[in-house]
């Protein structure tokens, strides 16, 4: 009996086996939500310039999931859009990765990315007050994220040597021109020398500055025993109009 029931089952299980046919198929593969991530950097890095010596950085806000494709043979593409701003300093994009296979897009993956600028500014080494002289001692050369329009406002470390502050400024502040005035060109109390230019007649003589002055400002001039007005052109001269 136990014979019998023993062959009835056997039967059972090769009649069920035989309904299934495997299939051999191409080993699938799984792509990482960093490799697509990086995919996507790559692409945005290559499309962005580095405009004024600025260092650029690229990272993603969110890494992508991980997907699973049925075959090796795949390939990245990416379309990236313009970045818009996010921030004064900083600016995000998302940036499309396209999976392709057979020359078909088998996938379209969106990678949030973040661009950083950086580059080299003038900062103030600590507190400094208003019209105090910077020099060496009070600013130094620091990398800080910045505009990637700063370029024309941005200083060398010898465009404010010897210049005055016009505010106090805070420790690691970055320098910018509203905060900085240059010396006068012409001092209070200092002689000068005084030009007048008439079609061909040149005359020049001396006087002494009644105030400090900076290029093409309009201050008092004292001319023997009279009080002029005249125009500050270049270190200790003045030009009467």
């Amino acid at each position: 009996m136990a014979i019998l029931i023993f062959l009835l089952v056997s039967s059972q299980l090769s009649n069920h086996d035989s309904r299934f046919t495997i299939h051999d198929s191409h080993p699938s593969i799984t792509i990482s939500g960093n490799e697509i991530a990086d995919s996507a950097i790559i692409a945005l890095t290559r499309q962005l310039s580095n405009p004024n010596s600025q260092i650029l950085t690229v990272s993603p806000i969110r890494i992508p999931p991980s997907i699973s494709l049925p075959n090796k043979d795949y390939k990245f593409q990416t379309a990236t859009p313009n970045p818009f701003p996010v921030s004064k300093y900083s600016r995000a994009t998302l940036v499309w990765v396209n999976i392709i296979h057979n020359n078909k897009t088998v996938k379209s993956v969106p990678v949030p990315l973040k661009v950083r600028f950086l580059a080299p500014m003038v900062i103030a080494k600590s507190r400094i007050k208003k019209h105090m002289i910077l020099s060496p001692d009070n600013v130094c050369i620091k990398l800080k994220e910045c505009d990637a329009t700063i370029h024309d406002s941005r200083f060398t470390i010898h465009d404010v040597f010897g210049k005055r502050t016009k505010k106090t400024i805070g420790k690691e502040q970055v320098l910018t021109p509203d905060m900085i005035e240059t010396l006068p060109l012409v001092n209070a109390q200092k002689p000068v020398k005084i030009i007048y230019n008439h079609h061909t007649v040149a005359i020049s003589t001396t006087g002494f500055a009644q105030e400090d002055g900076w290029l093409y400002d309009f201050i008092k001039i004292q001319l023997f025993d009279k009080i002029i007005i005249a125009k500050v052109v270049r270190a200790n001269c003045v030009s009467i109009i």
